[in-house]
């Protein structure tokens, strides 16, 4: 499902049909993901997010890592 608008978050999270989503990697939904023990795809953009998602990914195993490539075609990795 795609909300265009804004949604109760929290309660999407927690919600038994969730089974991951994708994160920009803000330490608010991070915590709040790893609250509700969802997996995450990180998709930083800005700012701390790349390192959030390092440790994400890397030392939690908690979500999968993705990286926009070089080229410009907006096309990412995993």
């Amino acid at each position: 499902m795609v909300v265009k608008s804004w949604a109760p978050q929290v309660v999407v999270l927690k919600n038994e049909s969730v089974g991951g989503f994708v994160t920009l990697c803000g330490w608010n939904l991070v915590l709040e993901a790893v609250v509700a023990g969802v997996s995450m795809i990180a998709w930083p953009l800005h700012a701390e997010q790349h390192m959030n998602m390092n440790v994400l990914a890397t030392d939690m195993e908690m979500a999968f890592a993705m990286e926009q490539r070089d080229e410009e075609d907006g096309f990412v990795t995993v």
